[in-house]
């Protein structure tokens, strides 16, 4: 149960409140485990539709809200809690809107589902668990998220001990075998690191958590660190550091004795460094003899109440945390943490910038493409999920020798990416909203009892690890859902609770004041109708899903017409994926239906610009067909089109072998043997 702001319980929820709190909980239990076996979109589809389904079931919620209790909660305005998060949806609108690729900037992706649409679920969930969560300590959070965090845990320990029930194609996870239900050994890597702070801030919780709680989380900890060594992902170990705000908070929880408080926060700090490193050597009996062991500590911390400790002026004992109560300042313990931690960083520095480097790889060179677009379109950027239609075309020479066909769609960095694909609109309104957290999560800090603490902490730990590993990973639905909750969460604890006025108020009390059978019958026809009109497209994406593995079943028997017909399925859900319509132009093909295989890969190649490969597909079938009058000119284009798409690309000498061919000896030539301004762009590029 959710506790109050000094600490206690509070009365019980009203229904309405209760219904809409689990919905915007669902998320954190339901999405990190969901997945399908499908070829297609195995772990992300089944994770995008219930983020965009639990959005939608909220807003029919607020409008049942609405039409039964007059106003489902009443509320002020405050800039600092909502004010950012509504500049994020207009900034994210406005992007797709201008953007030149605005389809695919809606919905993003076929890949992820990471474009307007998306963020706008995610801003209206952390909305809906701001205004819900306001007037009480949200202790339901880290509770549910570890509880989802169970399937993912549990199938990383299963693929970690050679038990995967599935076979799964080695190229998914870059060879390493655990990459749980997220399909990625990063984007687990990373959750991991997102619950543990939580679950570490449950097991060092006192008041009403009893030691089997304690000891249950802090079972889960190490079970996330044991997972996240195995996964082997930087991005994880480094998310890991925010943990150490929990850790701050338990010593300055002056209910600890001070051997006590400094003991198990130095042993939690060595095995969040030590597990995730040593996780390898650590076989079953090893991982569940840690967790036990570590389990029966934290379960055993004795807590002194706190009224022993604080007191009123006149002398009365009080739950809350006086202003002014003689503690040690954050200082105090800040000081020798970080000085610890630059201490290791200095001495293991070699190592560390080593292990960096390696793990960033070739993600400069596409740092480096997200600020050349960003700089070609610095105000509203060029949409969201949109950075794939011109790396190819802006990436450096280097990159082109040395992976010729690597291409990506992403640009491997959150904030990077909305600065390419949202511009400053967008990246402004994104760094305001951070701000706003940072603010309130302070303002909750003051306000908060020794138990609260430990939640703010945890929460902004958690929120601290998100950005964290999204400075060198890519947008996920299934990790934004869990960042827009935990945004949602420190809102509310920071903003507390309200009571509304004003020209707004005085319209909500009109609304309020007409017969519930009125305000019902308004609202149900309006939520049905949403549910109805939207049903279609939030399934759309499993539909294409299943479609599409049908045709692959069928291909694989050899049964071209079916697995043509299954496509077309595919296509009737999701008529924008440009990757369905390429693998219709294979069928086609092989089924020797020529021109309607090119129309195909045309369309492909309309959904998916900057795509070279699909582009050269394009044009080698239009090049098939220039015996046929008007494909002769198409082909010409469309290998123009390919040089467009990647002028650095591993393609050019057959480009010019078909230029040679229909005589066009000049062009080959220059094909061949670039000119020399562009020879020296290419080479101050590498500089």
């Amino acid at each position: 149960m959710d506790g109050d702001r000094t600490g206690g319980t509070h009365r019980a929820l009203p229904s309405w409140d209760r219904v809409g709190r689990a919905l915007c909980l669902a998320p954190l239990a339901v999405v990190p485990g969901a997945f399908h076996r499908s070829t297609y979109s195995v772990f992300t589809s089944p994770k995008l539709v219930l983020v965009w389904g639990i959005s939608v079931l909220l807003v029919v919620w607020w409008m049942l809200a609405l039409g039964a209790r007059g106003m489902a909660r009443r509320w002020s305005w405050r800039w600092t809690s909502e004010g950012a998060l509504v500049l994020l949806a207009i900034a994210v609108m406005m992007s797709a809107m201008t953007s030149p690729h605005s389809a695919r900037a809606w919905t993003g992706a076929g890949v992820r589902w990471s474009g307007a649409v998306t963020y706008l679920a995610v801003c209206f969930i952390a909305f809906s668990t701001g205004r819900l969560f306001r007037d009480r300590l949200p202790w339901s959070v880290p509770a549910v998220a570890m509880v989802g965090s169970i399937p993912v845990l549990g199938y990383a320990i299963l693929q970690a001990f050679d038990r995967d029930p599935f076979d799964w194609a080695t190229s998914m996870s870059f060879g390493i075998d655990v990459m749980s239900t997220f399909g990625n050994p990063n984007f687990t890597s990373g959750y991991l690191a997102i619950v543990a702070p939580l679950a570490c801030a449950v097991a060092f919780r006192g008041g009403e958590a009893g030691g089997l709680v304690r000891g249950i989380s802090g079972a889960v900890l190490m079970s996330c660190l044991w997972c996240i060594g195995h996964l082997g992902s930087l991005q994880g170990q480094l998310a890991l550091v925010a943990t150490a705000l929990v850790l701050l908070a338990r010593l300055q929880d002056r209910r600890l004795t001070g051997l006590s408080k400094w003991i198990g926060s130095l042993a939690s700090a060595v095995l969040l460094i030590v597990v995730p490193i040593m996780a390898g050597r650590l076989g079953l009996a090893g991982l569940v003899g840690l967790s036990v062991v570590y389990a029966l500590l934290i379960s055993r911390d004795s807590f002194r109440p706190l009224e022993a400790v604080a007191e009123t002026a006149d002398g009365a004992p009080t739950s809350r945390v006086p202003q002014k109560s003689g503690r040690r300042s954050m200082a105090y313990y800040v000081v020798p943490v970080v000085g610890f931690g630059v201490a290791g960083m200095v001495w293991g520095h070699g190592f560390i910038w080593s292990r960096f480097s390696t793990a960033l790889g070739e993600r400069w060179t596409f740092w480096r493409v997200a600020l050349r677009i960003f700089a070609d379109s610095p105000l509203t950027g060029l949409g969201l999920e949109t950075f794939s239609t011109r790396f190819a075309e802006l990436r450096d020479a280097g990159h082109a020798s040395i992976s010729p066909t690597h291409l990506t769609d992403s640009a491997h960095s959150v904030p990077l990416g909305l600065l390419a694909g949202g511009g400053i609109l967008v990246s402004v309104a994104y760094l305001l909203l951070a701000l706003s957290v940072i603010v309130l999560a302070l303002r909750a800090w003051r306000s908060c009892s020794e138990d609260g603490r430990y939640l703010v902490a945890g929460l902004g730990a958690a929120w601290t690890a998100f950005h964290l590993q999204s400075a060198v990973s890519v947008d996920l639905p299934s990790l934004g859902i869990l960042h827009g909750i935990l945004i949602g969460s420190l809102l509310a604890l920071g903003s507390g609770r309200e009571e509304g006025n004003g020209r707004w108020m005085r319209l909500v009390d009109r609304w309020s004041d007409r017969p519930w059978k009125l305000r019902m019958g308004v609202m149900v026809p309006i939520g049905t109708v949403i549910l109805v009109v939207l049903a279609g497209p939030l399934l759309a994406p499993v539909m294409a899903d299943r479609a599409h593995h049908q045709a692959m079943i069928s291909i694989a028997r050899g049964e071209a017409a079916t697995a043509e017909r299954h496509l077309l399925d595919a296509i009737d859900e999701l008529p924008s994926d440009g990757l369905l319509w390429s693998r219709l132009a294979r069928v086609q093909q092989a089924g020797g239906a020529m021109e309607a295989a090119y129309r195909s890969s045309l369309r492909a190649v309309e959904l998916r610009p900057g795509d070279p490969a699909l582009a050269l597909e394009t044009a080698r079938r239009a090049a098939a067909l220039v015996s046929r009058p008007g494909y002769l000119d198409e082909a010409v284009d469309r290998y123009e089109a390919v040089l467009r798409a990647d002028p650095l690309g591993p393609h050019r000498s057959e480009i010019a072998d078909f230029f040679a061919v229909i005589g066009r000896n000049k062009r080959a030539t220059e094909i061949l043997v670039p000119d020399f301004r562009g020879r020296l762009d290419n080479a101050l590029e590498i500089i």
